[in-house]
């Protein structure tokens, strides 16, 4: 399991931070952490993670009742290890789809208009499997367009009897074309994608 998550770590290395040359912080409100618990479908934590070096620059305190940590000595490690067994392959072909969406399919002016999801099981610091849905998106992005902070929510949606899957799913947050459940064995983007007001009247 641990070279699993060496593999996993060293992708996001090479693909994200020997980009980013200079660290620069996120500015985050208090408004944004208050809307950002709104709208999960059940218990939840979210972060922002700074691409530079993969630090936490902030993290909800909800995560500790998923970790059994304190906010403050949590890293990313520490959620990835959350990551069941079996479901550690999925999740790195998961991620190297989601950096190939934002890095070489998108223009770099679309990027901060998409989010990625996906589910997945964890194992909470009770030993409980939970199924989880991760969604993240780019919050500023380098000149190259790469992204720099993106924020992260994962929520436990167990209770809402779904199951984690090998597909990846990119919605547009401004109604533009979304690109759902994209099979990770392929890592193929329909270049059409799909509209989400194709079935809408006026």
């Amino acid at each position: 399991m641990q070279k699993d998550l060496e593999e996993i770590s060293d992708y996001w290395e090479e693909m994200y931070s020997r980009q980013i040359h200079e660290y620069r912080p996120f500015e985050i409100s208090k408004d944004f952490i208050k809307f950002a618990s709104f709208f999960a479908p059940g218990n939840s934590y979210f972060y922002i993670v700074n691409l530079h070096n993969f630090g936490l620059e902030y993290i909800s305190d909800s995560v500790e009742g998923f970790v059994g940590k304190a906010p403050a000595k949590i890293e990313l490690k520490d959620l990835l290890q959350t990551v069941t067994p079996a479901e550690l392959e999925i999740v790195s072909l998961k991620s190297k789809v989601i950096s190939d969406f934002y890095t070489s399919f998108l223009k770099k002016e679309d990027v901060l208009n998409y989010k990625n999801m996906f589910s997945y099981r964890m194992t909470d610091s009770c030993g409980k499997i939970r199924t989880m849905l991760y969604q993240a998106f780019p919050l500023s992005i380098l000149e190259s367009g790469a992204p720099e902070h993106v924020f992260c929510i994962q929520t436990d949606v167990s209770h809402l009897k779904v199951s984690s899957t090998t597909a990846v799913s990119f919605l547009n947050m401004n109604g533009g074309k979304s690109f759902y459940n994209v099979d990770i064995s392929t890592g193929k983007f329909d270049p059409e994608g799909c509209d989400d007001n194709n079935d809408l009247t006026k």
